[in-house]
């Protein structure tokens, strides 16, 4: 019974810290946009240009015309690039920050989501892992990982503490290994792209003021290493299923979101 206990409570605290990733998520996001949408002063300061261009030799109609199509224009351009950050986040399994959802999953039977799961379905996959016992929810992680989603590195980190049972009190000896893991998960997300998450969702240092620990240079170049590791590792299964490398780009809208939340990213 007492070991029976220490699975629930771990598995509790576990749940916890996924809530406090996906409520942290959000905030980040929305912060983030209403950032990202203050670049739209720029583009007022081009409509400006463009309107005066317009109004040059132009009737009072026409230009009231012309006016109104270059608002529309700047509104859809704006929305558009919304959306692809949005779309951007749910393909690596970011769905509650945006419009998609798992909502409609919560609906379905085990069975069907196991289904879903089989066929490499990140929201089935997150959703059944949330509800698995701690060595299974790594393997379905590391699924939804080789099928695209970096939400899911977080969560195998994140899982990855919580199954070690380290705490801030332990010692250096016993943290060191879990947190080399650990930091390894953040570096794979920034690998893949997400460097966003991986700077403020959990992060090194997050990690060093959490555990009381301290990442020397070596520590950091280990990690780096394993990264490694597991990022082949990860995509050798993705080929295997024929899915091919992973597509770590970042569109034009998404170094703009970057940007606006304080990631610099090149060009």
């Amino acid at each position: 019974m007492p070991f029976m206990k220490n699975v629930i409570i771990d598995k509790v605290n576990l749940m916890t810290q996924q809530l406090k990733l996906s409520i942290f998520a959000v905030m980040l996001f929305l912060l983030g946009m209403i950032v990202y949408l203050n670049w739209k002063h720029v583009d007022s300061t081009v409509s400006n240009i463009q309107l005066e261009k317009i109004v040059s030799n132009q009737s009072i109609s026409e230009v009231d015309s012309k006016i109104q199509q270059v608002s529309l224009n700047m509104n859809q351009q704006q929305s558009a690039r919304v959306d692809e950050v949005l779309a951007w986040q749910a393909d690596r399994g970011w769905y509650d920050t945006g419009k998609e959802t798992q909502d409609d999953y919560k609906t379905y039977s085990e069975e069907t989501l196991k289904q879903l799961a089989d066929q490499g379905d990140i929201k089935a996959l997150h959703l059944l892992a949330r509800l698995a016992p701690l060595e299974l929810a790594i393997q379905l992680y590391t699924k939804a990982a080789v099928y695209g989603s970096t939400f899911a590195l977080f969560n195998i980190q994140e899982t990855l503490l919580t199954q070690s049972g380290i705490t801030k009190e332990n010692s250096e000896e016993l943290k060191h290994p879990v947190l080399i893991e650990a930091a390894a998960y953040i570096q794979v997300a920034t690998m893949r792209g997400d460097m966003l998450n991986a700077k403020y969702i959990s992060s090194i240092s997050s990690l060093e003021s959490r555990f009381n620990f301290q990442f020397s240079g070596d520590d950091l170049e280990q990690a780096n290493l394993r990264a490694q590791d597991i990022y082949d590792s990860l995509e050798a299964e993705r080929i295997a299923l024929g899915l091919g490398k992973f597509d770590n780009s970042i569109p034009p809208a998404i170094k703009i979101y970057f940007k606006a939340s304080g990631i610099e990213v090149e060009d």
